[in-house]
């Protein structure tokens, strides 16, 4: 995969996918909530957005009616963190590792129900580590 790294700023990143989402979102009876941020980092803007569209999209994807996805941000001394935070079902202990990996879902109707194919969290693992960070997923 090619990677055109510069700097940039992140806000644009955010605000382009949250555009990109806001129908999806909208057609969900969710909505999107962002926090505005003033770091630069240093990526591929095309690719960071395909991570961010993809993880509002399954924020979207699994989060009830009227539920809000929240997008926040925790600065460190040479990295950010960006935060997707929605309000659905959650993601079992024995799947965190696994719904990183290609044709994995918690559960197998979602392929169907959700109209997913497993793949979307396995592209942004793989943008992500190419940008030298890490994905994660905290679950209650």
């Amino acid at each position: 995969m090619e990677m055109k790294l510069k700097n940039i700023p992140l806000w644009p990143v955010i605000e382009q996918s949250v555009d990109a989402v806001s129908h999806f979102a909208s057609s969900h009876g969710v909505t999107i909530d962002a926090q505005p941020c003033a770091q630069a980092v240093y990526g591929d803007h095309d690719r960071l957005i395909q991570v961010v569209v993809n993880l509002l999209s399954n924020a979207v994807k699994f989060s009830p009616q009227g539920a809000s996805v929240f997008v926040s941000f925790d600065e460190h001394d040479s990295f950010v963190t960006v935060n997707v935070k929605d309000a659905g079902r959650g993601v079992p202990d024995q799947y965190k590792a696994l719904i990183f990996e290609r044709f994995k879902q918690v559960k197998s109707e979602d392929a169907t129900e959700k109209k997913g194919t497993g793949l979307g969290l396995p592209i942004c693992k793989m943008i992500v580590e190419s940008h030298g960070g890490t994905i994660g997923v905290e679950s209650k």
